[in-house]
């Protein structure tokens, strides 16, 4: 079982041809059907998800933008995501949602207060529950409600393919039968990220994603170089 769609995912009720190809490839991408390394032509494109040729060059050329695939030759690659892209992930995430945690703190209300406090149990229940699969996209969907509780749209929009590059590593390296080992060490964390925006204090919160992340990259950066 992989991991879909979380709550930064893109809900469109009636798209253009261009957003269906878009979010058609993507999905395939990052549910792994298209896994790294997929070679692939136009004309495989079109065949394969029933799409026609100008809504597919728009839907790649997004992509491409998104760092989700590669052009070689006159062919397309989906794009790997190994220990330095993972670096790189992680060093933006730092910057932006340390961002969100702060702008959530000065901009604090009863109404961003619940929605975090609602993230934070959904993924304690999760962990209680041992959904394991749940449990990741839980984690994904709490750091996604700071993004969003910052009000800030060019924030999230940045952070939205973000976001979609850590559901495909969570694919890619993740047993969804079992849980991380470092889920239930980390998840103190979020209560604390949680009680420094509810105290008010930007610099607490924002000190206290970075604190997290640190910790999520530590696990993740030795399961990839001792992998």
């Amino acid at each position: 079982m992989k991991l879909t769609a979380g709550k930064w995912s893109t809900h469109i009720e009636s798209p253009s041809k261009q957003q269906a190809a878009y979010l058609k490839l993507k999905n395939a991408i990052l549910t792994l059907e298209l896994p790294p390394g997929s070679v692939l032509t136009e004309r495989h494109i079109m065949d394969q998800f029933a799409l026609s040729r100008t809504p597919m060059r728009e839907a790649i050329n997004q992509l491409q933008v998104e760092g989700f695939i590669t052009s070689v030759s006159k062919n397309f690659v989906v794009k790997d995501l190994q220990y330095k892209d993972f670096i790189e992930l992680c060093e933006v995430k730092e910057a932006l949602e340390s961002e969100a945690a702060y702008l959530c703190a000065i901009k604090k209300n009863s109404a961003i207060i619940a929605n975090i406090e609602a993230a934070l149990a959904a993924f304690s229940q999760s962990l209680l529950r041992k959904e394991h699969s749940q449990i990741l996209l839980s984690d994904l969907n709490f750091h996604w409600t700071l993004i969003e509780n910052s009000k800030n749209n060019l924030l999230m929009q940045e952070m939205a393919i973000i976001m979609d590059h850590f559901l495909k590593f969570f694919n890619m390296y993740y047993d969804m039968e079992s849980t991380p080992s470092f889920i239930k060490a980390i998840s103190s964390s979020h209560k604390n990220i949680f009680n420094a925006i509810k105290a008010g204090d930007p610099p607490a919160a924002r000190q206290a994603v970075l604190e997290h992340i640190q910790e999520i990259k530590n696990f993740n950066l030795d399961m990839l170089y001792l992998g």
